[in-house]
């Protein structure tokens, strides 16, 4: 059955369990506490998947790196990426 689930972005690198082929869909504050949505199959099967939130003006290594959003929590500014491994095929 598709759903849209949210999870909780609780450190600046973490890795979530989601649903084989779960989709991205949006990230930003609720109650002032980083979340993400994803459209799932919840009959599928799961894999880890790992995103980062990088702070403006913080250093990263950008390979193996996507980009998926910005949003905000009060004064600080996020850009939200998801770790992948080079040559995988990116979602």
């Amino acid at each position: 059955m598709v759903q849209i689930f949210k999870y909780p972005l609780e450190t600046f690198t973490q890795e979530i369990e989601l649903p084989l082929g779960a989709v991205f869909l949006h990230a930003e504050c609720q109650h002032n506490n980083p979340v993400m949505w994803f459209r799932v199959d919840t009959e599928n099967e799961t894999e880890k998947r790992t995103f980062t939130m990088i702070g403006t003006g913080h250093k990263f290594e950008p390979m193996g790196q996507r980009f998926l959003t910005t949003f905000t929590q009060g004064p600080f500014v996020w850009h939200l990426h998801e770790t992948y491994q080079i040559g995988q095929k990116v979602k």
